[in-house]
């Protein structure tokens, strides 16, 4: 009862901030620095370009050599782990630098690195770490979509929270009580038919497939689209199918961490 009226509030108080958000810069005052990181979310969330999405964000901490929250999704990205110890140093050092929203925007991120760390070297992570790092984002996203709630990449990150605290349905539920902004970005779309292949609708998993198919109107499809095939097919238990997505996603794009992930369940079988 009280997650059901957690979440009805955050989306009432959501629904209601729309219309009335500010422009947030992620605390940059380059023009061009946030057009490249905007434009890195946009790859990597909608279209599973993790290649393009690290060279835009490189090309935003380029622009803007203090742009610390586009210097913490390079280190999340890469696979170099000198480089990613040497940024989060870099960040924690420098942290106090930032305005209040920014500084709390940046602590899931710095603790999003120590666990993307960890999983690389193949180490254990804690339990508490990862609820530690879940209710953080839990309570930051969803005060900063309050006053910015045009903001949709941070949205899709919050519904990814929702998703790891209490499971698939609420996430679900989340979206669709959601208003238009968020539901017709394209990783909403696509994120909707994992979901409801999670909880075994499968009729309606492949109807929000086939809608964020269909938002690319019939160009040649990036690698989302072959990830989220992928995806659902192994939710629904198809792993025929999603070994052949899976490969098709890794031919796009080698760098897709995720598609690299769920391409290690196939190999180990």
């Amino acid at each position: 009862m009280k997650l059901t009226f957690v979440l009805l509030l955050n989306c009432f108080l959501l629904l209601s901030s729309v219309g009335k958000s500010q422009v947030f810069n992620y605390g940059t005052e380059s023009k061009i620095a946030l057009e490249h990181y905007q434009k890195g979310w946009e790859y990597i969330m909608d279209l599973g370009e993790w290649t393009k999405a690290e060279a835009s964000f490189r090309k935003a901490v380029k622009a803007d050599s203090e742009f610390l929250l586009a210097w913490v999704q390079v280190g999340r990205i890469s696979n170099e782990p000198k480089e990613r110890d040497s940024i989060f140093t870099l960040l924690k050092e420098m942290q106090h630098l930032l305005g209040p929203q920014e500084k709390k925007i940046l602590s899931p991120y710095l603790m999003s690195m120590e666990i993307i760390d960890l999983k690389d070297k193949n180490q254990t992570i804690p339990k508490e770490k990862i609820s530690d790092f879940y209710q953080n984002s839990l309570v930051i996203f969803s005060d900063f979509l309050m006053e910015y709630p045009d903001e949709v990449y941070v949205f899709a990150e919050y519904i990814e929270t929702i998703h790891g605290i209490y499971g698939a349905q609420p996430a679900l539920d989340r979206i669709n009580k959601s208003n238009k902004i968020y539901q017709g970005l394209p990783f909403i779309l696509s994120y909707k038919g994992i979901l409801e292949a999670e909880t075994g609708q499968e009729k309606l998993a492949w109807k929000s497939f086939n809608k964020f198919k269909a938002s690319f109107h019939g160009q040649n499809f990036p690698p989302s689209v072959f990830f989220t095939e992928a995806k659902i097919s192994n939710l629904l238990g198809d792993n025929k199918r999603a070994e052949k997505a899976i490969n098709k996603t890794l031919e796009l794009d080698p760098k897709h961490t995720l598609a690299k992930r769920l391409n290690g369940q196939f190999t180990a079988l």
